[in-house]
């Protein structure tokens, strides 16, 4: 209730966790969202600084730009994911067919990140939105609602699959690497490792978890268990395990000589959630390694 004119607008963000400040100060675009001529004037003049490219749409628009872009994303993981999942049937290689793929402009090479599945705050929560929309408004077989389920459910079936290869965790050490849901950043929110680590314990195993960051944090994310330590050094948390399970590419993981903690007095399995090993050089250090799709 007020004679003050007024106009409401929407500018979506776009960045990235991890790298907030490079994407705010250089973003790809900038997309204002709104239906009045100052409105928009006042806020493109506002943008003007960063120098990006200014798309004009409807507040509607604007807001559906931001869904469709982390749910394309989102899309981009789960195919892989699904393609990852019938190369384990036929003996492919999930990496040489991205390789194959990438050099098509069709398509391009970037974002195909098989694994456990997409997390953090964004992409789960925009999915979820776009689905329970998708029902609200009569779209029952909406694709968005069968990414979501079939995110929900992936951790539970590769950690089922690799249940049976590495002989079950029950009575096992497991190194879990990576509590994050992403490399730089403490965002634990939807991380793989919230429900990895659950469910690994439920399975019987004993967990020792590692994160360059999330370590004063982890503690809101997953109720704590005397059958769960964390470790500030890899080599801590790797030391005499059972099983390694590299779940998020940080740079500090990748780089570990895993070869410097290998037991050779029994078999230890290394399981590379995200690809991001040689799997010549793993088998080499005395693992038997187990990637996706692979």
């Amino acid at each position: 209730h007020t004679k003050t004119e007024f106009a409401t607008a929407s500018v979506p963000e776009f960045l990235k966790e991890g790298s907030a400040v490079q994407d705010t100060l250089h973003p790809d675009r900038i997309v204002i969202g709104a239906t009045h001529d100052y409105a928009f004037e006042l806020l493109a003049q506002l943008h003007k600084p960063l120098q990006a490219p200014i798309i004009r749409v409807a507040p509607e628009s604007a807001q559906m730009a931001k869904y469709a872009a982390n749910a394309y994303l989102a899309t981009r993981i789960t195919f892989i994911n699904q393609i990852a999942d019938l190369c384990e049937k036929n003996g492919a290689d999930v990496q040489e067919v991205i390789a194959a793929i990438s050099e098509d402009k069709r398509v391009g090479g970037h974002y195909w990140y098989p694994g456990f599945g997409y997390g953090g705050s964004c992409f789960p929560k925009d999915v979820k939105e776009l689905a329970y929309y998708s029902r609200t408004v009569g779209e029952e077989g909406n694709l968005f609602i069968k990414i979501n389920e079939l995110n929900e459910y992936r951790i539970s079936k590769l950690l089922s699959q690799y249940d049976k290869k590495v002989g079950g965790f029950a009575g096992k050490t497991v190194a879990v690497l990576g509590l994050s849901f992403k490399p730089h950043t403490d965002d634990m929110r939807e991380a793989p490792s919230t429900k990895v680590i659950p469910q690994l314990l439920s399975l019987g195993a004993t967990v020792r978890g590692f994160d360059p960051k999330a370590l004063e944090v982890v503690e809101y994310f997953i109720a704590k268990d005397e059958k769960i330590t964390y470790h500030e050094q890899i080599a801590d948390a790797c030391k005499t395990a059972d099983v390694i399970l590299a779940l998020i590419e940080w740079p500090e993981i990748i780089a570990f000589d895993f070869a410097s903690v290998a037991d050779t007095n029994k078999k230890q399995f290394f399981i590379d959630a995200r690809n991001q090993f040689e799997m010549k050089k793993i088998t080499k250090a005395g693992y038997t390694y187990l990637g996706i799709g692979r």
